[in-house]
């Protein structure tokens, strides 16, 4: 079953994913909006909280049974906080895979460098290859893009 989501694995684990010279600022805005389309990443569920750590109440990382859930204390960029979530919990065997609902669920939790926890999230694996499908897209707009940009430079240097 995992090997279905091998690339999705791999890209979470890539340093390379957000590229200082490929992701500038208009991106992450883009790649934020598209994850806050996804349901398990809106503002409007009441499972999902993007908040500052100090006031998030995080499920115990011992939780056995709950509804889906996100819980991500704000860093940064809050597409760039939800990827480093996961990276972090599964870099760090921080992560398991459970059957919940007849489909196969990832939960982990993630925490700061003093030992605090800093996310908890429980989703199927299905949200997790449309967070990857989700990024896809932004990369392929920004590639498009910057095509664009050089074929319209160039016209104008003939």
């Amino acid at each position: 079953m995992l090997k279905d989501y091998a690339d999705v694995f791999d890209w979470l684990l890539d340093d390379n994913k957000f590229s200082a010279e490929f992701w500038d600022s208009n991106y992450w805005r883009l790649f934020t909006k598209s994850i806050q389309k996804l349901s398990h990443f809106q503002k409007g569920n009441k499972q999902y909280t993007y908040d500052l750590r100090s006031s998030i109440k995080f499920l115990s990382p011992k939780t056995t049974r709950c509804k889906p859930t996100v819980q991500i204390a704000k860093k940064d960029d809050e597409g760039k906080d939800i990827v480093r979530h996961f990276r972090n919990g599964i870099a760090h065997s921080n992560a398991k895979v459970k059957d919940y609902d007849s489909a196969p669920h990832i939960q982990l939790v993630d925490y700061n460098a003093r030992m605090k926890q800093i996310a908890f999230i429980f989703i199927p694996l299905s949200a997790l290859t449309e967070l990857f499908e989700t990024y896809r897209k932004v990369a392929k707009a920004k590639r498009n893009n910057k095509k664009k940009a050089t074929a319209q430079h160039r016209s104008k240097k003939e």
